[in-house]
């Protein structure tokens, strides 16, 4: 299963086992969210201006926080995700290696 063109840095799974999400660096798509059972797409996940380090994700409700070499950290509502994130961190200096 392809999540996007390009590295893949990180990959979180919910805790029932049944989405994945992938991080890394590409061509304007740095995160990608599955369903591991079947493959299809549960929705877009995006907000990131450069490549994601890291990832985790919360059970119910689902809430997945990704961060990386913009140095924040986003928040995701979902799932479905719906494209939309929310800044955590704004004062943050460096890379967010590890969440």
């Amino acid at each position: 299963m392809e999540m996007f063109s390009g590295a893949v840095n990180a990959i979180c799974w919910t805790a029932d086992a049944e989405r994945i999400i992938a991080v890394g660096s590409g061509q304007g798509t740095f995160a990608a969210a599955r369903n591991a059972k079947t493959g299809s797409k549960i929705g877009d996940v995006f907000g990131h201006t450069a490549n994601v380090l890291s990832c985790a994700i919360t059970a119910r409700p689902f809430k997945l926080f990704s961060a990386g070499e913009a140095n924040e950290i986003l928040v995701h509502e979902g799932v479905p995700f719906k494209g939309q994130a929310q800044k955590t961190i704004k004062d943050n200096t460096g890379y967010v290696n590890q969440i």
